[in-house]
Parts: structure tokens; C-alpha cells; sequence
């Protein structure tokens, strides 16, 4: 587990491998959370999107990208 503070005043903490992050918290200077998982620093596969601590998306992501919402039953 580790943290990364960008100067733009991004912070990724979670769980890394060879210094990329793969899954955990990616919080931006606006105060949003993305909590999920990543592919390099980019949002990738299952992850919830927070502002102002609720969740305003929940659901897969491409590489940034949201492409699936999944309802609260959807997903285990």
C-alpha cells in the first residue's frame, strides 16, 4: 500500500505494483473520491464516483471513461 500526491493536487492511495496504482482511492483538489480500481492512474473497471461524500456513480469504467452504471443490486 502507498500514496502518490501529485502538484496539481490530485492524491492516489491503494494498493501498487512496479509504482502503478491498481486498485484504492484517487481524491481530487475539488474534493472529489473515486474509490475502484485503475489502470495505470487512469479509472478502469469497477469503481464509484463521490462528490460532497455521496455517490453520484457507481459502475464500470474504461480507461477513464464510464461506460456501465450498475444498480445497487447489481453488484455483490
Amino acid at each position: 500500500d502507498g500514496q502518490l500526491k501529485l502538484l496539481d493536487g490530485h492524491i492516489y492511495e491503494g494498493r501498487w505494483i512496479n509504482g502503478t496504482i491498481l486498485n484504492g482511492t484517487e481524491t481530487s483538489p475539488d474534493g472529489e473520491v473515486y474509490r475502484g480500481n485503475f489502470h495505470g492512474r487512469e479509472r478502469h473497471g469497477y469503481g464509484e464516483l463521490l462528490v460532497q461524500g455521496n455517490v453520484i456513480y457507481r459502475g464500470t469504467w474504461e480507461l477513464g471513461t464510464q461506460i456501465k452504471e450498475t444498480s445497487n443490486n447489481d453488484q455483490t
